[in-house]
């Protein structure tokens, strides 16, 4: 969900992790982060990354890739029969 207004979705991804020693751009996650990759992007698409890294500034930089984004802005969106990974909204 965009970090300014918490009730518009920014993107949709994958959750790759929730473990607080799982390693993003060089830094462990911790208890505050998730582990996303970054599958589509909104409008919103330019909202700064919390954590940039290497050439990753905004979420768009980052399609394909899997970024920090804070634990309070992820929403997990229930499967449909036919998804094999866990969707999320954020």
């Amino acid at each position: 969900m965009n970090l300014r207004n918490k009730d518009k979705l920014l993107d949709k991804g994958t959750l790759e992790s929730k473990e607080k020693t799982y390693v993003v751009g060089g830094n462990m996650l911790g208890v505050q982060y998730v582990a996303v990759l970054v599958r589509g992007c909104t409008y919103l698409g330019d909202e700064k990354l919390v954590r940039p890294y290497e050439k990753f500034q905004t979420v768009r930089d980052a399609m394909g890739s899997v970024i920090a984004w804070p634990r309070s802005h992820v929403k997990i969106v229930k499967p449909t029969p036919l998804a094999q990974q866990q969707s999320i909204g954020w």
